[in-house]
């Protein structure tokens, strides 16, 4: 499944923006860039929510999820957010990291 955000939508289709990580995998079924919170795998739509967008003479040349160096653990409960505090990445979800050309 792939959601079509309104602001998303918006920057590519009236800005013209170009979603990096998209150019770089274009299929989402094969490379579908997870960046979601693990701790809530069924309360949340299954699509990408981070991006980083360009626009001009520039193209990205890779482009991953940044999930850091230990997976986060999957937990529920009062103690969810507890497999974050020791991890090198502070959040509920990953980044999504993006070299360019210039």
């Amino acid at each position: 499944m792939v959601a079509r955000w309104p602001v998303t939508e918006l920057l590519r289709n009236t800005a013209g923006m170009r979603d990096s990580f998209r150019v770089v995998h274009p299929d989402p079924a094969s490379n579908p860039g997870i960046t979601w919170s693990s701790y809530t795998m069924m309360d949340d739509t299954r699509d990408r929510i981070d991006y980083i967008f360009y626009k001009g003479p520039i193209s990205p040349v890779s482009s991953f999820e940044y999930k850091g160096v230990n997976p986060l653990i999957e937990t529920s409960g009062k103690n969810a957010d507890s497999a974050y505090r020791k991890n090198e990445w502070p959040s509920n979800h990953y980044a999504v990291i993006t070299d360019f050309d210039y």
